[in-house]
């Protein structure tokens, strides 16, 4: 093994206000374009964005061996403290594989000398894949072409033309990996350290996992796909899953059942045997790595003391508490409880983590989920005082490519301002118990909560006396440069 250093309100956000891609769904962002036949106006499953936590009324992406790290004493949360622990070396983003089209964020603005990890979403299973087709038809056509000529249950690419096709500037017509694959080999030529995963699955694309990681022959045919597609395309190092969700919670009202609790630790047990023959075979090391679901329904529906031991880190989406799908109102990505984030009870981050270590995780596996992206409401009403919170949303503010989504770049230069001096009649704010920022217009009734370097920082903190893993990102499109120092703690 590698020693290297939704349904409620969830599931109502990730049916998707507004189509994007393809593949982008869970996570609360999107855009894909035409080129190569997917449509940017199809919805891709808007941010496998970054997940949510669990069925929270409601829903929504390394190394170490499987020995926790934990420590002595106590700080008050009955987790146990490490006096002498620090944050691990992990940066990571993901990197859309629509974000070339309307976003026009390509692989060569990654900066990846300040990353460890780039996770590519996402990566299609090919059979049962309900979800997609009703999130999104024309993705939904793509895909079965994509999988006339393979098994149920194997993985494949969904945009050939943005995986593999488009040219870049120094390409060659007769090249045969170009588009996101091939920048991503003069990516990793530059930058020989930073490990690159598909990320399998996704919002949208999660079915296949219900009706394959618990049967054997289902499973096998996955595994030995996974292990094809290292072969076939060896710029990437090992393979990240984000099944959404073990258990039920997910796109796909009906899919998930107990049952899941086990399966998902068989399937990371499959896998890593197969990332171990193969790395017998190339003399490299291979990471086995997860996007889960941070929300306690999410976290006991797996026994992830049993899967970690399997896997390299596992990554916590730590985003996606609140948002535009409930009149509800709280902050989108709180590191601990305050008075404008107590509606439910464990919606923050330091509550997940908590919970996931608790549950068996060791402390040095878990990455801790950051945003860049905010989300927002119009309509906020019935607010009591001085803070917006004590309201009632009205639905989504515009968002910068769906409704009440907004990338961080765009917070920054519309609302915020560069100094946080508040542009068109918002006024910022932070909640310094949360750690959290916010941006209120109370003329309009206009609110956005949000992750910025100031909270970002907070975590960093927080992930380094927990002696977590590190930091990552949903998703590195939506920053202007600003969240990213942050995760590196600039």
């Amino acid at each position: 093994m590698n020693t290297s250093p939704r349904r409620n309100r969830w599931s109502r956000m990730f049916k998707k206000a507004a189509p994007l891609c393809v593949m982008a769904a869970a996570l609360g962002v999107t855009a894909c374009g035409a080129e190569g036949g997917v449509d940017p106006d199809a919805s891709i499953t808007a941010g496998d964005e970054p997940g949510s936590p669990d069925d929270i009324d409601g829903t929504s992406g390394a190394g170490g061996s499987a020995v926790a790290t934990g420590g002595n004493g106590d700080d008050g949360t009955g987790v146990p403290q490490n006096p002498n622990a620090q944050l691990g070396e992990v940066v990571a983003t993901y990197f859309a594989e629509w974000s070339v089209y309307g976003r026009d964020f390509h692989v060569a603005d990654i900066a990846a000398d300040k990353l460890t990890h780039v996770l590519y979403g996402f990566i299609p299973i090919c059979g049962p894949n309900d979800a997609l087709k009703a999130a999104n038809p024309s993705g939904y056509l793509i895909l079965q072409r994509q999988c006339a000529d393979k098994p149920d249950y194997s993985v494949t690419i969904h945009d050939k033309y943005a995986a593999l096709e488009k040219s870049y500037p120094g390409d060659e017509w007769d090249d045969p990996i170009r588009g996101n694959f091939g920048q991503l080999m003069k990516m990793k030529a530059a930058h020989p350290d930073v490990k690159v995963l598909p990320s399998v699955g996704g919002w949208t694309l999660s079915d296949p996992f219900f009706s394959m990681a618990g049967n054997d022959a289902n499973r096998k045919v996955f595994v030995d796909s996974v292990i094809s597609f290292l072969k076939k395309y060896e710029l990437f190092d090992g393979v990240d899953i984000d099944w959404e969700f073990p258990g039920g919670g997910g796109a796909t009202v009906g899919l998930g059942s107990s049952d899941d609790r086990q399966a998902y630790v068989v399937l990371m047990k499959d896998i890593r045997e197969a990332l171990d023959g193969l790395s017998k075979e190339t003399g490299r090391s291979y990471e086995l790595t997860s996007a889960i679901g941070a929300a306690p329904k999410m976290v006991d529906a797996v026994d992830y003391e049993s899967a970690a031991p399997y896997m390299d880190y596992i990554f916590a989406m730590t985003y996606d508490y609140y948002g535009a799908w409930s009149g509800d109102l709280g902050h989108l990505t709180a590191l601990h409880e305050s008075a404008n984030n107590d509606l439910n009870a464990g919606y923050n981050v330091a509550a997940s983590i908590e919970n996931l270590i608790e549950a068996g995780v060791p402390a040095s596996k878990l990455v801790l989920g950051v945003a860049m992206y905010g989300r927002g409401w119009k309509g906020v009403a019935e607010v009591s005082g001085n803070s917006p919170f004590t309201g009632k949303g009205g639905g989504p503010i515009k968002g910068s490519w769906e409704a009440g989504v907004i990338d961080y770049k765009d917070i920054v230069s519309q609302y915020a301002g560069g100094t946080n001096e508040g542009l068109a009649g918002f006024t910022y704010s932070y909640d310094e118990q949360a750690e959290a920022p916010y941006l209120y217009n109370a003329s309009t009734g206009e609110l956005i909560s949000y992750d910025n370097p100031r909270s970002v920082k907070a975590k960093r903190a927080y992930g380094a006396k927990m002696g977590l893993a590190g930091v990552f990102s949903w998703e590195i499109d939506g920053d202007n440069g600003a969240i990213l120092d942050a995760m590196n703690g600039i």
